[in-house]
């Protein structure tokens, strides 16, 4: 992410308190509208939808002796699944982009932030070519953009996009999700219960420990277009600069990048059931 900083209000006890966090260099700097109480006060009508699409029987459980990734492996080269710039004419059901990846335009900051042993689009490009692989595997038809190699006006159910943080206060952020105005919060209540899952944590102690805003300018959002019961979403999967955070991050990759695809499978199963189904 981008070294432009930006306040975001959280109501944590009772009090709103300004949590600082970067905004993406895309992001155009308008206000950005907090909706955390209304994406908390969903989270029961969500997780019911979620466990109709069995979501929670093929969420993969967090263990201490579960395979670990090593920055070795998120550093190899790798392919990246269906990575494609799309075609406006085409409906796709998932498309995802890692933040920052193979960027054309810009430089420094633009390039996304680092951490002491990996960088923030190594990382990301590893989690998002696993999901990637794990939902074309279940046939669904999914492509991934790059951060400027893109066709604007792309139709889809569900838009991703994964980034990792970065704080000139060590160890002072948490993962953190946005999405566009006329989203489905459902799928993002998915996305964020998948990643507390894959760092150890309960849903309620990570949705109360990180806050929720609706990011309407981020600026992919404004070139896809989404179906009426799917979203546009971002996800900071957690902070790069903090060496503990940053740690668990890689170690615990796969299974992040597995829950991820779990959910995304989940949601995409939800928006297409019809639009009167209970």
């Amino acid at each position: 992410m981008s070294c432009r900083t930006f306040g975001v209000a959280v109501l944590l006890a009772g009090y709103f308190l300004t949590v600082p966090s970067f905004a993406t260099d895309e992001e155009e700097g308008e206000a950005i509208r907090d909706t955390t109480q209304q994406f908390r006060g969903e989270d029961s009508q969500a997780m019911q939808g979620l466990a109709r699409a069995g979501f929670f029987q093929t969420l993969q459980p967090f263990a201490l002796d579960a395979k670990a990734a090593t920055s070795a492996d998120v550093k190899a080269s790798l392919t990246m699944p269906s990575l494609q710039e799309g075609e406006p004419n085409k409906k796709y059901d998932i498309i995802l982009q890692p933040g920052h990846y193979l960027r054309k335009k810009g430089s420094g900051k633009n390039l996304g932030t680092a951490g002491k042993d990996v960088t923030e689009q190594q990382l990301v490009a590893f989690i998002t070519a696993n999901v990637a692989t794990h939902l074309i595997d279940n046939k669904l038809n999914v492509i991934v953009v790059s951060a400027d190699g893109y066709k604007s006006g792309l139709s889809t159910d569900i838009f991703l996009s994964i980034h990792a943080d970065g704080s000139t206060n060590e160890c002072g952020t948490g993962p953190s999700l946005g999405y566009s105005e006329e989203s489905s919060l459902l799928g993002m209540h998915g996305i964020a219960f998948a990643l507390a899952t894959s760092l150890g944590q309960t849903y309620e102690d990570f949705r109360d420990d990180n806050f929720t805003t609706n990011l309407s300018k981020y600026y992919m959002f404004k070139h896809v277009k989404v179906s009426p019961k799917g979203f546009a979403g971002l996800l900071e999967v957690g902070e790069l600069t903090c060496p503990a955070k940053e740690k668990a991050l890689i170690a615990n990759a796969l299974l992040i990048a597995k829950n991820l695809g779990v959910a995304l499978k989940s949601s995409h199963e939800i928006i297409k059931e019809p639009l009167d189904s209970k």
